[in-house]
C-alpha cells in the first residue's frame, strides 16, 4: 500500500475544453459586454470569480461572476468543476 499519496487529495479539474455560449446580452461589473451567440471557455475557478477566455477576442482573459454565466449563458448550474 502506498501511504505517500492521499487518494482524497485529488485537485477539483476545469471542463476546459468546454465551450459554452451566451443566450442573453449582459454586461458584467467589469464592463465586458457579452452578446448573444459569443462562446467562451472557462480558464480558472475561485468562488465566485470565474476567469474566462472569450473566443474570437484579442483582449482574453476577463474575470466574470459565476452567477451571471449561470444567467445569461448555458454555463450549467452545478459549475465547472469536476
Amino acid at each position: 500500500m502506498d501511504f505517500t499519496t492521499p487518494t482524497f487529495a485529488k485537485e477539483p479539474l476545469i471542463k476546459a475544453d468546454m465551450i459554452y455560449t451566451v443566450e442573453r446580452e449582459s454586461e458584467s461589473n467589469e464592463g465586458l459586454k457579452l452578446r448573444i451567440g459569443d462562446k467562451f471557455k472557462v480558464l480558472e475557478c475561485d468562488g465566485d470569480a470565474i476567469l474566462i477566455e472569450l473566443l474570437e477576442n484579442d483582449n482574453n482573459p476577463y474575470f466574470v461572476s459565476e452567477k451571471l454565466l449561470k444567467e445569461i449563458s448555458d454555463y450549467p448550474d452545478e459549475g465547472v468543476i469536476s
